[in-house]
């Protein structure tokens, strides 16, 4: 079944015969989608409508690709959208222009079907997954606002119950009882009087909003006992954010070592939209150096570079983790292009832990991580 009916793409143009084949390429799929001919209708578009993708030419008179990228970029209810722009096939310097004005990929002209919906498919699927992750989170809010009100209210209804047991337990207690039973029903008092304090500390903690607590701010009226059990419920409280953080979406610092321009910005504006932190080094020597001042979670490394090659800098890297006593040591994927048997075990014989294979699609380059 498909799953991309409810998915809206602007696709923007200044050749009405490019429009019309990306809008059959795409009515197969069953996207929904609109059309602009020139940058500033598309920006007044973007910013009336809800999109979750935009396809943008580059060369266009007036407002061409890269100001309106740009000023999406800048926009908060745009800011969020992916956009992947459409090049010639031999205009290197105009796709590295298109990352940087904040693309996240790119196609080539003349159209291919497969190629064109490979890429808008990844898009789509990474914005879908975003979206899930802030679902998901909100919804442990929400869930977590309404245990706490559900929690409140049982406890109050114990604690009517206790009321009713403490009240009984004093008229009892006044009247003629031998000397065990009125021992035994002092000690009902004393138990239920002791569950009551309790009860209040109970209630007293969850009416404190988490956020109150993490931010350090003091909180009035609460005694030396509740002050401790607070203490201890903002270290388990702190300890499962962090946990449920880690489970919705780990953040990685990761280092790109890559001479080839178009690689390497394609690499980096994926990686950083979705939240990780991406240093670049444009050889093997500046991989090393970054390396020996930073600490990163993960390395793409070319295996063809000019001054260093990956083989050397990932041998050089692997020294140095080795002179530190790091282990495990930093995860590297080799990014090659001649992956063939001897090609790949050259690359384990260095050092790295995977490859993956030029020229590669965005999700293939999601996938190692």
């Amino acid at each position: 079944m498909n799953t991309f009916g409810s998915y809206k793409i602007l696709i923007v143009d200044d050749d009405i015969l490019n429009i019309k084949l990306i809008q059959e390429i795409l009515k197969r799929e069953k996207y929904q989608f609109a059309t602009a001919l020139n940058g500033r209708t598309a920006i007044h578009k973007a910013k009336a409508h809800k999109f979750d993708l935009i396809l943008l030419d580059i060369l266009m008179p007036g407002i061409d690709g890269f100001e309106v990228c740009k000023e999406l970029q800048n926009y908060p209810g745009t800011k969020d959208i992916p956009i992947i722009f459409l090049t010639a096939l031999d205009d290197i310097e105009k796709t590295k222009q298109g990352f940087d004005a904040g693309a996240v990929d790119y196609v080539t002209k003349p159209f291919n079907r497969d190629e064109l919906l490979a890429r808008v498919r990844t898009q789509i699927e990474l914005k879908r997954n975003k979206e899930k992750l802030i679902e998901t989170k909100d919804t442990i809010e929400i869930a977590t606002d309404l245990k706490n009100e559900s929690v409140i209210m049982e406890t109050a209804k114990i604690f009517t119950n206790l009321n009713s047991i403490n009240a009984l337990g004093n008229s009892l207690i006044k009247t003629n009882l031998n000397p065990e039973q009125k021992k035994i029903s002092e000690t009902i008092l004393n138990k239920c009087n002791k569950t009551k304090k309790q009860l209040e500390e109970v209630i007293q903690i969850i009416r404190i909003s988490i956020e109150q607590i993490i931010s350090g701010e003091p909180v009035a009226g609460v005694d030396y006992k509740a002050d401790k059990i607070i203490t201890k419920f903002i270290k388990q409280t702190e300890k499962k954010l962090r946990e449920r953080n880690k489970e919705i979406a780990k953040k990685l610092t990761i280092l790109i070592a890559e001479d080839n321009i178009i690689v390497q910005k394609l690499t980096e504006n994926n990686l950083k939209k979705l939240g990780h932190t991406v240093n670049v080094a444009e050889n093997g020597k500046q991989a090393v150096d970054k390396f020996r001042t930073g600490k990163y979670d993960m390395i793409f490394m070319d295996c063809q570079m000019p001054e260093m090659d990956g083989f050397k800098a990932t041998i050089a890297i692997r020294e140095i983790e080795k002179e530190e006593n790091v282990s495990p040591g930093t995860q590297i994927i080799a990014m090659t292009a001649g992956a063939t048997q001897s090609e790949r075990k050259k690359c384990i014989d260095a050092g790295m832990d995977d490859f993956l294979e030029k020229p590669f699609k965005v999700q293939e380059l999601l996938e190692k991580l």
